[in-house]
């Protein structure tokens, strides 16, 4: 299910998923190019956090349980 997203670094989440998972070539070129322009809009480290989240195949807090050390 697709959620909306309610910031940039949301949006390039879930612009990623949509990428991975594009059923055509047309459509992973349209999510590319959402990847490439959320991507603008974020820092360079959130890209990173947001290619690890997705292969993880987690939401962005369970990702942050997981790897915040306390």
């Amino acid at each position: 299910m697709l959620t909306t997203p309610t910031n940039h670094y949301e949006a390039l989440v879930l612009a990623m998923q949509l990428a991975l998972d594009a059923p055509s070539e047309e459509q992973f070129v349209k999510a590319r190019k959402m990847v490439e322009y959320f991507g603008t809009l974020v820092a360079p480290e959130d890209i990173s956090l947001a290619k690890k989240q997705v292969l993880s195949g987690l939401t962005i807090n369970e990702y942050l349980e997981r790897n915040t050390t306390k």
